[in-house]
């Protein structure tokens, strides 16, 4: 598996990601995002969990606002996108002693907020829309 900063801008790092979506530790969180997905629609962009991270095993959840562009381009919420926020999660997560398998990132609003390549911020409105959705998450999270 290919380490470091940006490595999901690599088409082969990102069909490796893929391939592992049906690992025990990630599978019914895949399960979960299906559903979510299907309930919001085609008009939401909404990545996949990495699943080099923690999974449903994960002790720490890290919760950010909402992906951005490179998170919907690579189709990962992940430590490894190709932006200046994963390269600082990256680090800072490496800073703080949790190993990778301890932790899982996913996002306040787990869908992208803006149009085309330009993010908007986050609104009240998003919030309320996604708290159903991150209280079914912390169900799946026991290990928290």
């Amino acid at each position: 598996m290919l380490e470091g900063n940006y490595q999901l801008k690599n088409d082969t790092a990102l069909a490796e990601r893929r391939s592992m979506l049906t690992l025990p530790h990630i599978l019914p969180l895949v399960d979960y995002l299906e559903t979510v997905r299907s309930e919001l629609g085609s008009d939401y962009d909404t990545p996949m969990f990495d699943p080099c991270d923690g999974g449903v095993g994960a002790k720490a959840l890290f919760l950010l606002e909402a992906p951005g562009p490179k998170a919907v381009g690579s189709d990962f919420i992940s430590r490894n996108n190709p932006d200046p926020t994963a390269k600082n999660i990256n680090r800072l997560l490496d800073e703080s002693g949790f190993k990778r398998r301890e932790t899982i990132l996913w996002n306040i609003v787990p869908w992208y907020v803006g149009s085309n390549n330009k993010i908007r911020p986050v609104r009240a409105s998003d919030i309320k829309q996604a708290q159903p959705y991150l209280e079914r998450l912390l169900e799946l999270l026991q290990e928290l």
